[in-house]
Order: C-alpha cells, then structure tokens, then sequence
C-alpha cells in the first residue's frame, strides 16, 4: 500500500547560547542565530529521512514566518509553547503527562493553515553553553566545588504538534556535546534519536 507524503512546518529554533567565563555567563545572541540555522537543518534532513518533508523552502521560510496573519500566530503558538514548558517544568522532575495531553493551539494553527497546508508543526527549544578556555581549566581543578568539568554542550527539546487538533504528537529531549556551532551535524544522531519513535506518514486508504 503506498504511503501518503507526510508535510511538515519546522519553524526556526528558539535557542539560547551562553558563555561560560571565569567571571560568570553572558548571553552570545550572534551564536545563537548561527545555531538555530544549523539546528534547523539538521531537523529537516532527520525528519525527511522518515518520510516526512518541509512544506516551504527553507530559504523562503523565514520571509513566510514574518508575514501576517503567519507573524501573530506563529508568535501565539511559541508563547503558549513556553508557558507549558514552564507549568510542566514546576509540576514535577518526570514528563507530566496531563499537562501535555492537554495542551492545543489549533485556533492559532487555523490561520497558518490560510497560507501554507501542512499536516505536523515543530517547534525546538534549547540552551546551549560554551566555556571559555579559562572555565575549562577551572572546572578541571579538583575542588569540592568542582561538580563536573565543562564542555561545549547543547540541550534541545523538540515538539512535533498536529495540524489539525493542534495537540501534542511527539514531545523529546537531547543533549549533546561538542562543537555544534561550527559543525551542527554533530547533532544528526540524537536528533534522530529523538525522533525515532515520531509516526511517519500514514499509509493512504485505497480508492
């Protein structure tokens, strides 16, 4: 039986990057740019590997977002995102399943679907961080303080929702080190993972 084609709408990465210096943190807002780009790619080809493409070039993606009505509802949707992150984050260390069967932004999904017809959405979030040469060598001097010793790290959650009822399909985490920056591919293999268990697309019904 042959499968129906799958579309999907990955909208761009909301992701934080911090340094980590002997001083303290500060915030690296031109990495975080380079970042989200390089995350969102690497999603694309994990979920076109499953069977599931892109409805808009992703050259013409970011144009499409900042148009209206997409700009309003696109911005709807990643606030209600954050505030169920938020509320599950205050409820409990392990996923709170009601929360999340709860959720659905499909009043917002309506008006993107007047531009664009797709039949999932995914939404990213993430922090990254980066220690500066002075921070590794201090997180590596064994002292009670000393916890862990830092490295190049990057925490991803990823949020595949239904066009259609605007719930939650799939909902997981990644961690990942290395250079993500300069190299985002490093991030392929537990995109992948994090998606292993998302459906692919359906098989059609026979006329």
């Amino acid at each position: 039986m042959p499968l129906r084609p799958q579309r999907t709408l990955v909208l761009r990465p909301h992701i934080e990057i911090l340094e980590k210096n002997a001083q303290g943190v500060k915030a690296l807002p031109a990495t975080a740019d380079e970042v989200e780009i390089g995350v969102r790619g690497v999603l694309d080809r994990a979920l076109e590997e499953k069977g599931i493409a892109p409805v808009i070039d992703p050259i013409a993606r970011l144009e499409w977002e900042e148009r209206s009505p997409n700009k309003e509802a696109i911005a709807s949707i990643q606030k209600a995102f954050d505030s169920l992150q938020a509320k599950a984050a205050k409820m409990a260390a392990v996923w709170p399943a009601k929360v999340y069967r709860e959720f659905s932004v499909a009043d917002d999904l309506i008006l993107l679907k007047r531009t664009s017809d797709f039949d999932t959405l995914v939404l990213t979030r993430g922090r990254g961080l980066i220690p500066t040469k002075a921070a590794k060598a201090i997180s590596a001097i064994p002292l009670p303080n000393n916890q862990i010793q830092l490295s190049n790290s990057l925490d991803l959650t990823v949020a595949v929702l239904d066009a259609r009822s605007g719930s939650l399909l799939h909902l997981c985490k990644i961690s990942a080190k290395g250079d993500y920056v300069g190299d985002p591919d490093v991030l392929a293999g537990p995109l992948a993972k994090c998606l292993k268990k998302l459906p692919g697309p359906a098989a059609q019904t026979p006329p």
